[in-house]
């Protein structure tokens, strides 16, 4: 009964043009954290209430509020765009791009990125005892009447394992980088580096954070772009890799992060608590730029939001639920 009723709320929500929108999109993310301690200790009620309400296009945007009745016209106050939508708002203006609203929300969510890599690949590399290898998930797991197994039997494999010399290299906009020049000299600028000298294997990953309905046209299009020098890097006797990581502008985590984080070893505790993390500065900031819709005065060199990370637990920096605005 439970899944009949469930089958026929799906069914309805298909049926809506505008709540109905996250059906497109839901089999690409990761559900947004609505558990109670989330809910009292998390991001903040305007912060949830915004995630929850930007999934079913139901915020107070201009073509909301004209389509209620509230006003005649559903122009954006930045760049006077006749249809002034959430997604509008939040991905496709050009004015807030020029102003790099958006490169400030992307950069905020690569510091904290940083943060996690950074910091597990300190542990990778110092971690000489373990020779790159964590137990597999599946070695504590015992089935009825069998005997457990030695947890040094059985490994779960991660793309750093083999060596112990991987560098971290990530590119801001405020604090632009250059490709290594010892792998090929190159004027691309891939959001994150990851390369080891010793096994001469590097990996580009690109971050974007696009609407939850772009994310898999954003990894196709990041794909392509970086084709070419993938092919130029395996060239010159490197293995090289592409690897796209997206997070939704709304504050939904693509499934492409959790398996990312996971093929280089992250714990699956780990995993959950840096999505988290995540979730919660790209929906303070998608939220910050909502607020800032009517406003033409934007700071691009303002602060970046961070986030401490503390296993499951998200500690705020400048507050739970305070995102600047100006």
């Amino acid at each position: 009964v439970a899944h009949m009723d469930e089958e026929m709320r799906l069914a309805h929500a298909c049926s809506l043009n505008l709540q109905g929108g996250w059906m497109k999109w839901k089999d690409s993310i990761q559900p947004f954290d609505l558990s109670w301690k989330n809910l009292i200790y998390g991001p903040g009620p305007r912060i949830i209430a915004f995630a929850l309400n930007s999934s079913i296009n139901c915020v107070r945007t201009p073509d909301m509020l004209k389509l209620w009745g509230y006003c005649k016209h559903a122009t954006c106050p930045l760049c006077n765009a006749k249809q002034c939508t959430l997604h509008h708002i939040l991905v496709n203006c050009p004015t807030a791009l020029k102003g790099k609203r958006y490169t400030w929300r992307h950069d905020s969510v690569l510091v904290n990125l940083e943060s996690a890599l950074k910091g597990h690949l300190d542990t990778w590399n110092n971690d000489h005892k373990r020779n790159c290898k964590i137990p597999s998930l599946a070695s504590s797991f015992v089935r009825e009447g069998k005997q457990a197994k030695s947890s040094a039997q059985t490994y779960r494999k991660s793309i750093l394992d083999g060596t112990n010399d991987w560098r971290l290299l990530v590119d801001y906009d405020h604090q632009k980088v250059v490709f290594p020049a010892h792998i090929i000299a190159t004027n691309q600028r891939p959001d994150i580096v990851i390369w080891s000298t010793l096994t001469r294997k590097v990996y580009l990953i690109e971050l974007t954070c696009p609407a939850e309905e772009g994310i898999e046209a954003a990894a196709a299009r990041k794909i392509a772009r970086y084709t070419p020098l993938v092919e130029a890097i395996n060239n010159t006797g490197w293995s090289a890799m592409t690897i796209t990581i997206e997070v939704g502008a709304r504050g939904y985590v693509a499934k492409s992060m959790s398996t990312f984080l996971r093929r280089l070893g992250f714990s699956n505790r780990r995993v959950s608590s840096v999505c988290k993390t995540l979730s919660t500065v790209v929906a303070r900031a998608s939220y910050a730029i909502y607020l800032a819709r009517s406003n033409v005065d934007w700071v691009s060199s303002r602060e970046l939001i961070q986030v401490a990370i503390k296993d499951a637990s998200i500690v705020g920096v400048d507050g739970a639920d305070s995102p600047i605005v100006a």
